[in-house]
């Protein structure tokens, strides 16, 4: 928890897709604090099993930059291919 807001994420192995693997990925904020916040942007970080590392950053996600009072929650779901 990070300024009284969670973040839970799952992820799926979905098999070999052309020249990588394919990944999806659910991710869950719940504000736990006594603010109403709002997801302004996004930054993840994949790294592979031969240690490659790409990064995902921008505004929001999905197009959406939510605004969560306390204990409201959002979720997305997205995906990505790695080489390994």
């Amino acid at each position: 928890v990070t300024r009284g807001v969670s973040i839970f994420v799952k992820s799926k192995y979905h098999g070999e897709a052309g020249s990588g693997h394919a990944w999806s990925y659910r991710v869950e904020f719940t504000n736990e604090g006594v603010d109403t916040v709002q997801m302004l942007s996004r930054h993840w970080i994949f790294t592979d099993a031969t240690g490659f590392v790409s990064e995902m950053k921008g505004p929001g996600a999905r197009g959406v930059t939510p605004v969560l009072r306390p204990g409201d929650s959002w979720s997305y779901d997205s995906g990505t291919q790695l080489e390994t």
